[in-house]
């Protein structure tokens, strides 16, 4: 067991004092950091602004340094204080574990001097430095990541409380104005709008100035190397895509391109972006990704690697689509919960999926990401979605990609089916302005669907999250014989799953033509019976593989 797993466990379950954040009232980080990249030292002051929506008082507080353990990297609490500028004690976070005492050093407590009353503000004061941090090609990634554990935060983000544990994956709403000083030939990069950019001539450096509200994170890049392009978009949207000046590369220009017209894609749908500006920077030396903060991507710059041009056109296509979809989801609406984060997941990868299909892009990246939730249905994994984060770290192996992506997203194309697309989106953007920035939940989200799609989905959500139930179809025999110059078809259908699914049947006559039929899949075993002028061929369910069946080997048959 890790020290983190043991936070989780252990820290959650000590008896401290309940603390609850309410979206409503956001606390507000007024950040400014002094950046010495050739030095790999910052100094940062943060005065951070708390709201106690909690029925009780609170002693201390806790907060998330999660950049303290990343790549080397140390973050340095020099002093914590209150508005009248008292000093209070603060201290990494300290458990037992095996009669030792642990230390975990992404985890800072501090002590209050006196009681912080309910429904009531205090504000602190931070003064820290970071030193040694990681430069990759070239540039200083100051991440905030709501999905990794270990690489946010670069300032003390307040840990949320919720149901009488300390939720360190919760990600709420924040307020941000922050002040960035680098040498005066760097770029910053950041998640939030651009107030002010000036020259400070006296000491040869520059001062950047970002305002942004609702947000979840605050990320920051910076870089000599790095040179941003802007365009406007909707006559709203700041679309600013960095470049390296050293060996730029051709495919910025895509990126761009792809960039606007994934925007005005979901712009059709929702009418709205979540956001005023979108900044898409060249990332590491791979191409197996990249990664998303509020409205800052990183996306993968070394795409000569590719062996052909459209590879690179889909796999721009698949990320950006993936990640502003990511901005709708998982910034817009907040998802509360100790279960995986389904509806955000599931649901940007739907939207993902949307855009390659009515841009007829192959989605290669979409079926990888479907085949792992066939892959670990058919080997017999628990997929159970509704359960604890605490049981997927001993149970299953890469759940994050099996739960959180693949089977949610087959949710989302399965309540598409059922729905029809034209509901269910404007459903979808029904459900966006009535929660946006609020907080919500599984059962928040599914009784919403319910009543504005009026179907009783009761029964499929609890399939599909609260089991591992499985759809699988199997076409067991085909008899045909000939009568009157005409062909009887029987075609044996077995349901050998325990999800029940409308399957779509193909038949492949001698002369090539094909016939559409659809069996309602509610018969343990059915006997269908069709009659054509010629003999059949082939017979097939799902041969558009729309359906989540897990075994896809006893879906044809050839007849005789």
């Amino acid at each position: 067991m890790t020290k983190y797993t043991l936070f989780f466990t252990i820290f959650f379950l000590i008896n401290i004092f309940n603390l609850a954040y309410s979206q409503e009232n956001n606390n507000f980080y007024k950040i400014k950091i002094e950046i010495n990249s050739q030095q790999r030292i910052a100094y940062a002051e943060a005065e951070i602004d708390i709201y106690n929506s909690s029925n009780i008082n609170l002693n201390s507080l806790y907060f998330n340094l999660g950049l303290n353990n990343n790549y080397g990297t140390k973050i340095n609490i020099k002093e914590v204080s209150n508005s009248n500028n008292k000093k209070l004690q603060g201290y990494f976070y300290k458990y037992e574990y095996l009669d030792d005492m642990k230390e975990d050093i992404t985890i800072y407590k501090v002590d209050l001097d006196k009681p912080l009353e309910s429904n009531s503000f205090i504000k602190l004061n931070f003064i820290y430095e970071i030193t040694n941090f990681s430069k990759i090609d070239e540039i200083i990634f100051f991440d905030d990541s709501i999905y990794d554990d270990y690489n946010g935060s670069w300032y003390p983000r307040l840990i949320n409380f919720r149901n009488n544990l300390w939720k360190k994956k919760d990600f709420v709403n924040n307020n941000y104005e922050v002040e960035v000083i680098v040498n005066s030939n760097e770029n910053v990069v950041s998640s939030a709008f651009e107030i002010e950019n000036q020259l400070l001539k006296l000491t040869q450096q520059k001062r950047y100035l970002y305002k942004i509200n609702n947000s979840k994170n605050f990320s920051l890049a910076i870089s000599n190397y790095i040179v941003p392009e802007n365009r406007l978009i909707q006559n709203k949207i700041n679309l600013k895509v960095y470049f390296k000046n050293n060996k730029g590369t051709k495919w910025y220009k895509k990126k761009y391109e792809i960039a606007e017209d994934i925007i005005n894609f979901y712009y059709k749908i929702f009418d709205f972006y979540p956001y005023n500006q979108l900044s898409i920077l060249p990332g590491q030396g791979n191409i197996q990704g990249g990664y998303s903060n509020s409205n800052f991507i990183v996306l993968n710059d070394y795409m000569e690697n590719f062996k052909f041009e459209t590879d690179v056109e889909k796999y721009i296509s698949f990320y950006l689509s993936y990640f502003i979809a990511q901005q709708y989801t998982s910034f817009c609406i907040n998802e509360i919960s100790d279960n995986p984060k389904w509806i955000s997941h599931g649901l940007a990868l739907y939207l993902s999926y949307l855009y390659l299909k009515e841009k007829k892009i192959k989605d290669d990246y979409i079926r990888e990401i479907i085949s792992y939730y066939i892959n670990a249905s058919k080997s017999g994994f628990n997929t159970q979605i509704i359960r604890d984060y605490e049981e997927f770290k001993y149970g299953l192996f890469d759940w994050k990609n099996i739960i959180e992506k693949s089977k949610s997203f087959e949710i989302f194309k399965l309540l598409e089916n059922i729905i029809g697309k034209k509901t269910f989106l404007k459903i979808i953007l029904d459900f966006f302005k009535d929660y946006k920035n609020k907080s919500i939940n599984t059962e928040i989200f599914t009784d919403f669907l319910e009543a504005k799609s009026n179907k009783n989905l009761k029964d499929f959500f609890y399939n599909w999250l609260y089991t591992s139930n499985y759809i699988d179809y199997a076409v067991t025999k085909v008899i045909q014989e000939k009568k009157n110059n005409k062909f009887k078809v029987k075609i044996y259908i077995k349901k050998l799953g325990q999800i029940e699914s409308q399957m779509p049947i193909l038949i492949t006559l001698r002369s090539g033509a094909k016939v559409f039929n659809f069996y309602d899949g509610k018969q343990k075993e059915a006997e269908l019976i069709y009659e054509y002028n010629e003999p059949v061929t082939y017979v097939e369910i799902d041969y558009f593989n729309n359906i989540p069946d897990i075994n896809k080997s006893n879906n044809k048959i050839g007849v005789q």
